[in-house]
């Protein structure tokens, strides 16, 4: 259980969101909680740039922060370490290239 005093939670809080002193949720479910309702916000107030970079683009935020603000540390660690070894695969893979385009170049 995740308890806070109320200064600590009305920062997570927009317009008339109340959320009680002692939650029963993680810090990232209130940031998730606190980017959707920031989204509605932006999407109220500014519905041209809502409807160009949200629904057309199927996405205002990156699917990356998403999961940094929602998904558990064990997954957050595995997926960094798997994008870790793709990106050495990838640098391995091009320099072997390049390796190969000088030697028979």
């Amino acid at each position: 259980m995740f308890c806070a005093t109320r200064p600590i939670l009305s920062l997570l809080t927009v317009g008339r969101v109340q959320t009680p002193v002692c939650v029963q949720r993680t810090p990232s479910v209130l940031v998730a909680a606190r980017t959707s309702v920031s989204f509605r916000a932006v999407k109220n107030r500014h519905k041209v740039f809502a409807d160009r970079h949200y629904w057309r683009a199927s996405k205002l935020w990156s699917g990356s922060y998403f999961a940094e603000s929602v998904a558990p540390l064990g997954c957050l660690s595995s997926a960094r370490h798997r994008a870790a070894q793709s990106a050495d695969l990838k640098a391995r893979h091009e320099r072997r290239s390049t390796v190969q385009t000088r030697a028979h170049g």
